[in-house]
């Protein structure tokens, strides 16, 4: 016999070895739904930049289409999710570049912002009319928690006059317009609140105070700790003057570890402002609810810094009782070090919304986060940046945000999808419980919720191999006797949130670099 022959067959059955090896050898995953961690209060995204340009002047068939992939909790013929459902939705406060125009300096026109205050002061309530459109929509479609923030005070009430500040570290906002930006904030809230029918959970006053926000590409403002007790004191009065059911979410820290180190200005947030030793303590005001905003920004590269802050940042809050929301996220560093390409020029769509999955697991896990929110929901894909900062791409004349006002069309991004392995399923009052056998940031990553009614489990599992897994997944007999049915939602680099129906307790296959949604629902 030929020898070469032999040898060929040989290396056949090692391969076929090996890859019934990968694919068939089973990992035995347990959900215990009897310990349990935080209770959630969804998933969202935010209308920064682009959402006002695309609410007023894009095609009705465009924006319905995008309102529909960002809030519909509704399923096709083939029980495929038509949509993400997002529970939560930001929506930026413009500090009026917009009608600033050029004499705003900001050079990217997306990134000038309206505001509901005139150049004399007065309200003029069909400014951001695109915003409002997409508001309407979200509460068409049962989105049931908004957030209301501000990048930068209007124009009107800061030092230089313009969206971003001088270059000296102190809030751009005048000493003497603390409590008129606070009635600003209120007042809008009240009208949104009022036209739309909506709840506006959380004010959002101050973002990112650690930057210095001196450049001319975008609205902001730095804060000292100071000033932001001073803003929160007269927004806590404003709220409670008029009456408002909303309450104060503090402060949207850059990244991780400024809740616990003193590195920079309007850092060690959760001493600052809910220990009662502090100068600036807050916590004791009717509308400071006990949450700190943070986002998760440039602490997301490797894998051990990704689990060291955000362990860190949870054990220092949970001492105050704290919880913690991680309000933005998209990719804005240089590439990660673990379990990504070299570089974005040769990353794939899919590969950067699984390094999102990996983030919202580790900010759940470890940060045990309650709510979690995406950075920009649509926005043109420029410079070869793919979908790191959009789950929306927006189709403009030339790609450009300059020609944003003459409308185009839509495109879903994996991003999306990815994101709707969460928010479609794992709804505000989902409590997340524990799942063992599933904590490999390089491997398989999972998370498990159940429904306030104990009627729905939600497993969530991240293959972030390369390699096919096969699971088993079990629950205490109390559980596993309820059993109606199981059904899973595929994300991969060809399936979007695809729906299988399987058996009780079928092994569940889940492809490599994926994400696979199971849901349980019981009797």
């Amino acid at each position: 016999m030929d020898m070469r022959f032999v040898y060929s067959l040989f290396l056949f059955f090692v391969y076929s070895f090996s890859i019934n090896q990968q694919v068939f050898s089973v990992e035995k995953l347990h959900i215990d739904p009897t310990v349990s961690y935080q209770t959630m209060e969804g998933f969202g995204a935010s209308d920064c930049w682009t959402v006002n340009y695309v609410g007023k002047y894009w095609p009705l068939a465009e924006k319905e289409k995008a309102a529909k992939w960002l809030f519909s909790t509704k399923v096709d013929k083939t029980g495929n999710p038509e949509g993400i459902g997002l529970s939560i939705w930001r929506m930026n406060l413009g500090a009026g570049t917009l009608e600033q125009g050029s004499k705003s300096t900001i050079k990217d026109i997306t990134r000038r912002a309206e505001s509901f205050l005139d150049k004399n002061g007065n309200y003029n309530w069909t400014k951001q009319a695109g915003q409002q459109w997409f508001i309407k929509k979200s509460k068409m479609y049962g989105c049931n928690s908004y957030v209301l923030f501000s990048n930068s005070p209007p124009v009107n009430f800061t030092r230089n006059g313009l969206g971003y500040a001088p270059n000296d570290g102190f809030s751009n906002l005048k000493a003497e317009n603390y409590d008129k930006f606070a009635g600003y904030l209120v007042d809008v809230s009240v009208y949104l609140a009022q036209k739309y029918n909506i709840k506006i959970d959380y004010i959002s006053p101050v973002n990112e105070p650690q930057w210095n926000w001196n450049g001319d590409y975008q609205e902001g403002s730095p804060w000292q700790n100071s000033e932001i007790k001073k803003i929160i004191l007269a927004l806590d009065k404003s709220i409670q003057t008029k009456k408002l059911n909303s309450k104060i979410l503090i402060s949207e820290a850059a990244k991780w570890d400024f809740l616990y180190t003193k590195k920079e200005r309007a850092s060690d947030q959760v001493y600052q402002f809910f220990d009662k030793k502090s100068e600036n303590y807050v916590g004791n005001l009717k509308t400071v609810e006990p949450i700190l905003g943070v986002h998760s920004y440039w602490t997301d590269r490797s894998n051990d810094t990704i689990v060291e802050v955000r362990t860190k940042a949870y054990k220092l809050a949970a001492e105050y009782r704290l919880k913690l929301h991680q309000t933005e996220w998209s990719m804005l560093s240089v590439p990660p070090l673990s379990d990504f390409p070299a570089s974005y020029e040769n990353a794939t769509y899919t590969d950067i919304a699984l390094y999102m999955a990996k983030i919202i697991y580790a900010d759940l896990e470890y940060a045990q986060v309650s709510s979690w929110s995406y950075w920009t929901s649509m926005d043109v894909e420029m410079w070869g940046f793919k979908n790191r900062f959009n789950l929306i791409r927006l189709h403009t004349k030339g790609d450009s945000t300059s020609t944003i006002a003459a409308g185009g069309t839509v495109s879903a991004m994996k991003n999306l999808w990815v994101l709707g392995n969460y928010s479609f399923f794992v709804k505000p009052g989902f409590k997340r419980i524990s799942i063992s056998n599933a904590k490999n940031l390089s491997g398989l990553m999972g998370l498990s919720f159940i429904s306030p009614d104990k009627n729905r489990i939600v497993t969530v599992l991240t293959n972030n191999a390369k390699v096919s897994k096969n699971v088993a997944l079990s629950l205490p007999n109390t559980f596993s006797k309820r059993l109606k049915s199981v059904k899973t939602y595929l994300t991969n680099s060809s399936s979007n949130l695809k729906c299988s129906i399987v058996s009780a307790n079928s092994n569940i296959l889940l492809p490599a670099r994926s994400v696979t949604t199971i849901v349980y629902d019981l009797k």
